[in-house]
């Protein structure tokens, strides 16, 4: 997620960007604000304009996916 967003910062794109990402340990702990999540926090404050977080199912019914992740 650090590099999606230091992308956004870099790139500055126009509009509201949307970050999609699987882990949803991660985005909890990024609403909790918790200690460990602080340095995407930070990175997040800096991003100009709306940059919207989205929780995604793990590869869901993506078999291509699902194949090249086991080695298949």
């Amino acid at each position: 997620m650090s590099m999606a967003v230091q992308w956004i910062i870099y790139n500055e794109p126009e509009g509201r960007v949307l970050i999609c990402s699987d882990s949803q340990s991660l985005l909890k702990a990024i609403a909790n604000e918790s200690e460990e999540t602080y340095e995407v926090r930070a990175k997040l404050m800096q991003v100009k304009g709306d940059a919207v977080i989205q929780w995604v199912p793990e590869h869901m019914d993506i078999p291509w996916q699902r194949s090249s992740r086991h080695g298949g």
